[in-house]
């Protein structure tokens, strides 16, 4: 038995995961313009270097904090909205 997102419920659930999902890629595009130091190629985890807010210009970096805000937000939307949704 699959559950029903046919309700106003898992309706709002999805269009909130959609916006904070959404805000996530806005603001690291936004962040992107202001990096000043780039990871190496020899980087392992070059891709979570984009996180740390002292790799960019200080205009850029409110950008990098409100994508880690959106990240965070995400996440507990998905899992509490999750819980709310989906019949247990």
């Amino acid at each position: 038995m699959s559950p029903s997102f046919r309700t106003p419920v898992a309706l709002w659930w999805l269009v909130g995961a959609g916006i904070l999902m959404g805000s996530v890629e806005y603001f690291g595009r936004r962040a992107t313009a202001y990096i000043i130091d780039k990871p190496g190629p020899g980087a392992f985890f070059g891709n979570l270097a984009f996180f740390i807010p002292r790799r960019y210009a200080n205009a850029g970096r409110r950008f990098v904090w409100w994508q880690l805000a959106c990240m965070i937000l995400f996440g507990l939307w998905w899992l509490v909205g999750a819980s709310l949704v989906l019949p247990g």
